[in-house]
């Protein structure tokens, strides 16, 4: 016949076990929420940081023809040539406005989820 002493003993490991499986269960339901709530936060930070790096290319290409225009200047003005240059050419607002116009929806596409309701 089992005494109250061993039933206690026998509860207090069982209980001990159960409280860590709570524990347990408890941590990974508040990871996958985390892990539900931070995807959408991730994905927009790849998109920005796409367009960060598209940016950078661009910005450095233009560094280089200004670098590239400057080098031709300086040799025509080094040879004597006076060259009739010509007036800079107007932004064409089609071209320049169209890359806008596909990241800012790029953007918006992925960040809709995210906006307070």
């Amino acid at each position: 016949m089992m005494t109250i002493d061993s039933l206690t003993m026998l509860t207090a490991p069982l209980g001990a076990l159960l409280a860590l499986l709570v524990a347990w269960a408890g941590i990974r339901h508040v990871r996958r929420l985390l892990r539900a709530r931070c995807a959408p936060l991730e994905e927009a930070l790849r998109v920005y940081s796409g367009a960060n790096v598209a940016m950078g290319r661009h910005v450095t290409a233009l560094e280089t023809e200004l670098r590239e225009m400057r080098q031709r200047l300086a040799a025509m003005e080094g040879a004597g040539l006076r060259a009739r240059l010509r007036e800079p050419a107007q932004p064409q607002p089609e071209e320049s406005g169209a890359a806008e116009q596909r990241l800012s929806l790029l953007i918006r596409s992925r960040l809709g989820g995210l906006r307070p309701g």
